[in-house]
C-alpha cells in the first residue's frame, strides 16, 4: 500500500472550490487525517506540486472530506476555507 496523500482545495467565500495543487503526506499532518470543522496551520514555505512556493501561512477550517476524487483517485480530498493568521493567531503559535 502506497503513502496516503492529501489533496487541499480551497473553497473561497462565493463557494468556487479551486484546487491548488497542494499535496500533503499525513505525515505532515501529525499522522491524523483532518475531519470537518478541523483547523490547519497551511505549510509555511511549502512548494506546491507545480514546483512554486505557497502562499503565507494561513488557518484553513476543513469543511468537507472528499473520497476517490476524479482524476485523483490516489488522494484524499479536503476542502477547507481559508483566513489569514490574526496577530492573537500568531502570538498563540509563536
Amino acid at each position: 500500500m502506497s503513502e496516503t496523500t492529501i489533496c487541499i482545495h480551497v473553497r473561497d467565500p462565493g463557494g468556487l472550490i479551486k484546487d491548488i495543487r497542494m499535496e500533503l503526506t499525513l505525515d505532515e499532518l501529525g499522522g491524523v487525517l483532518p475531519s470537518v470543522g478541523d483547523l490547519i496551520i497551511s505549510p509555511v514555505g511549502k512548494v506546491d506540486a507545480d514546483g512554486t512556493e505557497g502562499p503565507p501561512p494561513a488557518i484553513w477550517t476543513v469543511v468537507a472530506r472528499v473520497l476517490r476524487l476524479a482524476g485523483q483517485e490516489d488522494c484524499i480530498g479536503l476542502v477547507v476555507e481559508q483566513r489569514a493568521l490574526s496577530g492573537s493567531d500568531q502570538v498563540f503559535l509563536s
